[in-house]
């Protein structure tokens, strides 16, 4: 489990694979999947792309509920199906409105 921090996602590779987001208290707000991680987490750190455009989503980023990150270098295939698997990200979030 890592900070999420802009220095530790910069040392993350530019690859596919499975993610997953927690709060300060360490408990899973959201699990995704994507083809570049690196450029996901940056998406969400500076709130651009999908996470400027739903709500849930956002309230996440401005409240600063996203303290730690993991991540799983994959091949897109298998990191879908892992995402199935284990839920649909925020709609899983305990910080729907």
């Amino acid at each position: 489990m890592k900070s999420f921090s802009l220095a530790n996602i910069n040392k993350e590779k530019n690859a596919a694979g499975y993610y997953v987001y927690y709060n300060k208290t360490k408990k899973k707000t959201y699990n995704g999947s994507s083809k570049n991680i690196k450029q996901r987490l940056f998406a969400c750190y500076y709130g651009r792309a999908d996470w400027a455009q739903i709500p849930s989503k956002i309230r996440m980023r401005k409240n600063k509920q996203i303290a730690f990150y993991t991540v799983l270098y994959m091949p897109l295939k298998n990191a879908r199906a892992k995402d199935r698997r284990n839920g649909k990200g925020y709609d899983k979030s305990p910080y729907k409105k």
